[in-house]
Order: C-alpha cells, then sequence, then structure tokens
C-alpha cells in the first residue's frame, strides 16, 4: 500500500468513525456534542479532498507531499485566529468549535507524520 493509499484509508477511517459518533450522539438527544462530531468529521473530510487533489495534480510522491504539506500548513490559520478571538472574547461554543477543528487537525499532522516522516 502507497502512501496516498495508507493516507486515504486514515481519512476514510476517521470519517466513518465521525459518522457513527454523530449518529449515536443525535440518538442520545446531545445536539450540541453531535454538532461538534460533525465539525470534526467534516475537517478530516476536507483533508481528504486535499489529498486526492494532491494525487490528481501532482505525479510525483514528493510533491504530492508537499501540497498536501502546505494546504495542512494555510487552510487552519484561519481556525487559529478565530480560536484566539473566541477566547479573547469568551465566547465559549465558537471557542468549543475551533478546538475541535484543532484537535483534528494534530491528529492529521501525527498521521502525516507517521506516513510520510
Amino acid at each position: 500500500m502507497g502512501k496516498i493509499e495508507e493516507f486515504t484509508a486514515f481519512f476514510d477511517d476517521k470519517i466513518a468513525r465521525s459518522k457513527q459518533t454523530f449518529a449515536a450522539l443525535q440518538a442520545d438527544n446531545r445536539q450540541d456534542e453531535a454538532i461538534l462530531e460533525k465539525i470534526k468529521g467534516n475537517i478530516y473530510d476536507i483533508f481528504r479532498t486535499v489529498l486526492l487533489a494532491a494525487q490528481k495534480a501532482k505525479s510525483d510522491e514528493n510533491a504530492q507531499r508537499d501540497f498536501f504539506r502546505n494546504n495542512m500548513n494555510n487552510i487552519p490559520r484561519g481556525w487559529k485566529i478565530a480560536y484566539e478571538k473566541a477566547e479573547k472574547n469568551g465566547d465559549a461554543v465558537r471557542l468549543a468549535q475551533e478546538k475541535v477543528k484543532l484537535e483534528a487537525l494534530r491528529e492529521i499532522e501525527e498521521a502525516f507524520a507517521r506516513i510520510w516522516g
């Protein structure tokens, strides 16, 4: 299994787990937690899409890695700013949403480092 396939499998697993957790939370009428889980799943889906774009746009594995890494660094810039702003303004809902995004990003970064070294 190549690196793209391994990373795609990581995303597919994370997205599937997130959907299951989301459904369970909704069934338990835990809407706030369900929304956060949906956000997490969306982050995995965004980066799976970036990975597929890297695969289509670049033929060389190193170029694919660099394309993904650049997007992994650029996409969350707004999330970090929004997190700091929510923290400053005491916006607990927005803070929780941005925190979930950044936690998902950290998992993606760890998987990236493990797969691509």
